[in-house]
């Protein structure tokens, strides 16, 4: 019996260590295949988030280049009015900074609000005048210089 002790104490440590091995392994096989399972999502996902952008930026697109094409046929003098629209809301995006009335949280809505618009009439208006209405326009300021 007294031999045996050691004999039993070493195959338990051999048992044991080849079970940790055993557990070990699978944990890192379990991890990998985790990954792997885990890129393949992350493949899938991006791939059906690229074709819904695709998708999206393809319908905004002919969004935008017919509303390009209806703005297109408005007149020169029409452009310039909407071109001359952003001025005064450039202004109010600005001056409503120094009233004391208002919040500074509603300064930055305001803000916001009124230099959006601003841009909006700008590059609407550009757009309206097209290539040639923007040299029109230089030429006549040329002019009066």
């Amino acid at each position: 019996m007294f031999f045996q002790f050691p004999l039993f104490c070493f195959e338990f440590i051999l048992i044991y260590a080849i079970s940790l091995c055993f557990f070990r392994f699978m944990y890192l096989l379990n991890r990998t295949l985790f990954n792997v399972k885990l890129s393949l999502i992350w493949f899938l996902t991006v791939n059906l988030v690229a074709r819904k952008y695709d998708l999206v930026m393809s319908l905004f697109s002919n969004i935008i280049s017919s509303v390009k094409e209806k703005l297109k046929t408005l007149s020169f003098r029409t452009g310039v009015i909407v071109l001359l629209l952003c001025v005064p809301f450039y202004i109010i995006s600005f001056a409503q900074m120094g009233l004391d009335c208002l919040s500074p949280s509603a300064k930055t809505v305001l803000w916001v609000l009124f230099f959006g618009l601003a841009k909006t009439f700008q590059y609407s208006g550009i757009t309206i005048l097209g290539v040639e209405g923007v040299k029109r326009l230089k030429q006549k300021f040329s002019r009066k210089k």
